[in-house]
């Protein structure tokens, strides 16, 4: 089997459970740009925490250029986006001489506000991509739906969704008919927390539901503000940014976990699921398209129809054996597409 290298800005725990699935299996080389996030604050060195890795900087790096030229033919190459120089350039050597890549993709934001100059290279480089004989791993359905609605073929399209640990058993409580609920992310309008509190709002008075929501955000005053005028301090608890770690903890102990997101690229439906714990989800959600199997492990409904959300709260709340049910199916189907399930996709998509 060709060794996998694996180059991207930098680690993320859930590329790293693909990551620690295909090393049991096949050979992989970790190649990042930054030793240490930027952005997040994480409680591990994830980037050393499976094997590893070599750390290529944000500017151009000559010899991870020449190694791809170099072994291109005789190993394989996966890299997520084309966000700095060095990416950039095995992006386009790929193109313009031919040589082997695969590359990973999340669901491109074209909504995103740009300057002109960054629309016309964006524009010159999706171009590129869609004339190249690149394979593009896409980070699920919809991301695969989106290429396709381009004109790019299907052959060319991989599924490859973010990667979760899968929890063999979630230990229910059930607490005074009190329906402990979880939800969080990024405190944002796409997030659609605003829509939640909103339905939260409009249960019937007798409701026992308490909901813990995680994230930091622009939207955190103006959902707290929400929650005030709605009466809903007692209902409703902040608790910030968590670490994965903590993230899962919440959902392990949660009844319901709700992904009212107006859009979103992907989401933590999948972590939900994982851990054993049903999901209310919005079909803008391209994890609640991915994961979410109406009626078996959750419940799917449009992201802006409140009313329809305090109907599926109140569903649960009104009868807990569904808690019971819907984390059993969601246990059993996520086990059959596990981390060692898509790792072996991934390897055998790159022979």
């Amino acid at each position: 089997m060709k060794t996998i290298n694996f180059i991207q800005d930098e680690a993320t725990p859930h590329n790293n459970i693909l990551i620690k699935n295909i090393n049991a299996i096949n050979e992989i080389k970790l190649e990042y740009a930054l030793s240490k996030s930027n952005q997040y604050e994480w409680d591990i060195d994830l980037t050393n925490e499976i094997i590893n890795a070599n750390i290529y900087g944000l500017k151009v790096n000559l010899r991870l250029i020449k190694n791809y030229i170099k072994k291109s033919k005789k190993e394989s190459f996966l890299m997520v986006g084309w966000s700095n120089p060095t990416t950039r350039i095995i992006f386009l050597l790929s193109v313009f001489f031919k040589l082997n890549l695969f590359m990973w993709f999340d669901l491109p934001d074209d909504n995103k506000k740009r300057s002109w100059l960054s629309r016309q290279v964006r524009s010159l480089f999706h171009f590129l991509l869609k004339k190249s004989n690149i394979q593009l791993f896409c980070a699920g359905k919809t991301t695969i739906d989106y290429f396709s609605s381009k004109g790019f073929s299907k052959s060319r399209l991989h599924n490859l969704p973010i990667q979760v640990e899968v929890v063999k058993e979630k230990i229910l409580h059930f607490e005074s008919n009190e329906l402990k609920v979880f939800a969080g992310s990024r405190l944002t309008f796409d997030k659609g927390f605003d829509l939640l509190i909103s339905a939260l709002g409009a249960l019937p008075k007798n409701a026992k539901v308490k909901l813990r929501l995680a994230g930091t955000g622009p939207e955190k005053e103006q959902l707290e503000a929400q929650v005030k005028a709605l009466g809903l301090t007692t209902s409703v608890e902040f608790i910030g940014w968590l670490s994965p770690a903590n993230y899962q903890q919440e959902l392990a102990k949660s009844d319901i976990f709700i992904h009212p997101a107006r859009v979103d690229a992907y989401g933590a439906t999948v972590l939900a699921l994982a851990s054993g714990t049903p999901v209310i989800g919005s079909n803008g959600a391209g994890a609640v398209i991915d994961c979410l199997i109406d009626g078996e492990n959750g419940y799917v409904y449009r992201p802006e129809d409140v009313e329809k959300l305090s109907e599926l709260i109140m569903r649960f709340h009104d009868n807990q054996f569904l808690i019971t049910e819907f984390s059993k199916k969601a246990l059993l189907i996520a086990n059959q597409y596990d981390g060692e399930y898509w790792a072996k996709q991934v390897i055998k998509a790159m022979k």
